[in-house]
This record gives structure tokens, C-alpha cells and sequence, in this order.
């Protein structure tokens, strides 16, 4: 079903999208509304116990890698978080939200329709995640994304000046 979901997302991106299709996923780019709010008191209660899951996952990595190991991985991840944050801030346009410490981070803008530049992105093959309040793009980043770190900021170099010169979609989603 994600594969299915997926598929559709990146077929509604483009120009020649049916309308339909583009019906068809408009309800899953809502739903995010929904997953952006502040969250209740029972929700950070599971979102917390949840967070177990992750913890216990890292620990067993840490365990495989060896300390040394673990350490080569997150530092190939805050690398490339530098190396993204500055490459999308030097974009001119763009903004990271916050001051990311980890592998998480969202980027957006005042300037441009900001899904519309990740609409360019995802006919280019990137496929990220969005965020509604603010309007934003969204990467979580492992290790494998040091290989490409550069071939995504020059993506979007062009997607931006795509969205600029009026040429993209400017709904994006």
C-alpha cells in the first residue's frame, strides 16, 4: 500500500497529472494538518513511551557498530546536516526552521511557494516529506545521504530558479 501511495504522490506531481489522481491524494496532504497540531497531553504521553522503541534501536547499533563505529555514523550525519543547512541557507530565498542539532530538519520560505520547489524536487526523484504549520519541506538524513548531499543541493539550486522564473507549478502539491 506505501509503494501504491507513494507512486501516486509522485504522479500527481507532475503537469500531466489527471485530475483525478490529484483528488485521489489530496486527502493523505491534509491529513498532515491533522499530524502537525500541538499535540495533547495523551498523545506526548505515547509519542514518549514510543520513544522506547527508538532508543532501545539505537542502543542495539551501538552494540554492532561498536562505540567508534556509532560515532563514524553520526558524525557522516551532523556533516552532512551542516553541509545541507549551509548549501540550503546560501540558496538565497530559503530558510532552516530552528537550529538543527541531529539528523532533522525542515527548510522553507517567504519568498517562494515552497511546495512548489519540492513538487520540482520530486520530479527530479527526491522524495521528502512536507510540514503545513509553516508551509516546509522536511529531510531526515542517515549516513547514506553524505553520497549525496551535493547532487540534492544542486537539485534544488535548480528547482528554486525553476519556481522563480515562474515556469513551476506554483500549488506544488
Amino acid at each position: 500500500i506505501a509503494g501504491i501511495a507513494y507512486e501516486l504522490q509522485r504522479v500527481s506531481a507532475r503537469e500531466s497529472c489527471p485530475a483525478w489522481i490529484r483528488l485521489l491524494v489530496r486527502p493523505g496532504i491534509w491529513l498532515q494538518n491533522i499530524t502537525t497540531k500541538e499535540p495533547t497531553d495523551d498523545q506526548l504521553e505515547i509519542a514518549l513511551l514510543s520513544a522506547g522503541g527508538a532508543i532501545a534501536a539505537a542502543w542495539a547499533v551501538l552494540h554492532y557498530l561498536g562505540v567508534e563505529g556509532y560515532r563514524k555514523k553520526a558524525l557522516a550525519v551532523t556533516r552532512t546536516r551542516e553541509k545541507l543547512t549551509a548549501g540550503i541557507g546560501s540558496l538565497g530565498g530559503l530558510q532552516v526552521f530552528g537550529d538543527p542539532v541531529l539528523g532533522l530538519f525542515c527548510y522553507g520560505s517567504n519568498e517562494l511557494p515552497i511546495f512548489a520547489v519540492w513538487r520540482e524536487l520530486l520530479l527530479k526523484g527526491w522524495f521528502t516529506g512536507l510540514v503545513t504549520e509553516p508551509q516546509g519541506i522536511h529531510l531526515m538524513l542517515s549516513p547514506a545521504h553524505e553520497a549525496v548531499a551535493d547532487e540534492y543541493l544542486a537539485d534544488l539550486a535548480a528547482a528554486v530558479a525553476h519556481v522563480r522564473s515562474g515556469a513551476g507549478d506554483a500549488a506544488g502539491v
